[in-house]
């Protein structure tokens, strides 16, 4: 057993660190609250936060610190502006553990089981590593725990709640006393957002067509009272792998009409109106387009691939349905719509059925959007190679035919896309065609209600 002499010296070693340590405590100022907070999100899990905060300046070295960082931050993302000099900048991440829970109880009553079960009460008055000083009366006078792990802490309530405490610290250089500016900016993961649209069909002509931006915090901070802009647009990145992040959990409406669109530096930004709280692993919903009544065009496509099957082969493909619309103001729309996925309902009664779902890319203004529904039920569609000839040593033709047939109640249009090689061109057709680009061809073949109709082309191969 330690002797009275050696528990007394350990005492006050544990006194005097706790005294050396308070000058530091006291000298790292906190900064104040943002006067401005803005968020510029991404789609690619990125964000750059800026913040606008006072500081109490002083004249030569000093600290400040700030708590409660992002976790997801990029230290070295950080712009710093203040009237001075930045002389360093120091980041901390560090959970609560049960030291911390500990340390501060000190100067308030504890009870504690030790390892044979005995259940002791005190005052703590000192921690230092591994042990702890607590004064007992009842036991008359005070109990060292030379080992805090060896023990179970019972506490009513708890003063320290468990949490991630990220901080940063600066040792600044100040030219001058008082009120001063400090603004900051850092880019931190966990921060994105990406669209969602939903096209209700009215008709095979007419639609509604809605988005949204679903904006997603994963990180461990709420952002209050923020300014926030989306980008649109593909960002080069460096090869810098993201860490995975928690799934959020919260949904949440912004009111209609929350959104402004502009341009920037060859990407759309859109700019939420007013200042927007983001929670910390939440989903914020943020209406991007409403258009009512949006004209549609619906399309039946068969993409042809008999050109290259072996002679008298018959070989089926789906035929496809799709709708495209014209992003213009006189169709309800004209302003650029981010990619995002596309879900197609379809009114039945006073429900939504599904149809399909489709993805689009960024789309400007006065461009055209095309989403597959999925395959036609009541159409189809086959192709063969009826000949083969030789024409020479370098020339080849081939006689193509392709069936459609239409079990609908209705006539229809089928466009059927036929893609060819360099060296291929279509020099012979039962109907018209046109050349889209240098490999491809597309027909447009009506076939009426419970009808087939047979496209008939010559595609002649020149070997160079």
């Amino acid at each position: 057993m330690k002797s009275s002499g050696t528990l007394y010296r350990n005492f006050l070693f544990c006194i005097c660190l706790m005294l050396i340590a308070l000058p530091v405590q006291l000298m790292a100022q906190q900064l104040s609250e943002p006067r401005d907070l803005s968020l510029t999100i991404y789609n690619n899990n990125q964000s750059v936060v800026n913040e606008q905060r006072t500081l109490d300046g002083k004249e030569g070295i000093f600290t400040v610190q700030l708590n409660d960082i992002s976790n997801l931050i990029d230290p070295s993302s950080m712009v710093i502006r203040f009237p001075g000099q930045v002389m360093k900048q120091e980041y901390r991440r560090q959970q609560t553990t049960m030291r911390d829970v500990l340390k501060s109880y000190i100067g308030h009553q504890i009870r504690f089981v030790n390892e044979t079960g005995h259940v002791r009460s005190g005052e703590l008055i000192a921690l230092q590593g591994d042990q702890a000083i607590i004064h007992s009366p009842n036991e008359g006078g005070y109990i060292i725990i030379s080992h805090l792990w060896d023990h179970t802490f019972i506490f009513d309530n708890l003063l320290a709640k468990p949490s991630d405490s990220n901080s940063v610290t600066w040792t600044l250089k100040g030219d001058k006393k008082g009120k001063q500016p400090f603004n900051f900016t850092y880019q931190t993961g966990g921060l994105s957002w990406d669209a969602r649209y939903n096209l209700i069909l009215q008709s095979d002509q007419k639609a509604d067509l809605t988005g949204s931006a679903d904006i997603k915090n994963q990180t461990d901070k709420n952002y209050t009272d923020a300014s926030i802009t989306l980008v649109a647009g593909n960002v080069h990145q460096a090869n810098n792998p993201q860490p995975r992040m928690q799934e959020a959990v919260v949904a949440a409406y912004a009111a209609k009409d929350a959104v402004q669109q502009r341009a920037f530096s060859d990407y759309h930004l859109y700019d939420l109106q007013g200042k927007q709280t983001i929670a910390s692993h939440s989903d914020q919903l943020v209406p991007l387009v409403e258009g009512d009544g949006v004209g549609v065009g619906k399309k039946y496509i068969y993409r042809s691939g008999g050109y290259y099957a072996p002679l008298g082969s018959v070989n089926s493909h789906a035929v496809t349905v799709s709708y495209t619309i014209v992003n213009t103001k006189k169709n309800y729309l004209g302003k650029p719509l981010p990619a995002a996925v596309v879900s197609i309902y379809k009114q039945d009664g006073n429900n939504l059925v599904l149809l399909g779902k489709d993805n689009i890319d960024h789309t400007a203004a006065n461009d055209s959007i095309s989403v597959t529904q999925g395959e036609a039920f009541d159409v189809n569609g086959s192709d063969k190679v009826t000949d083969i000839r030789q024409i020479s040593q370098k020339v080849t033709e081939r006689d193509v035919e392709v069936e459609l047939s239409n079990q609908k109640d209705s006539d229809i249009t089928v466009k059927v896309i036929q893609r060819l090689n360099a060296n291929d061109q279509i020099f012979k057709s039962n109907y018209k065609y046109e050349k889209q680009s240098a490999y491809v061809y597309e027909f447009d073949i009506p076939v009426a209600s419970q009808k087939t109709a047979k496209l008939e082309y010559s595609v002649r191969t020149t070997n160079r």
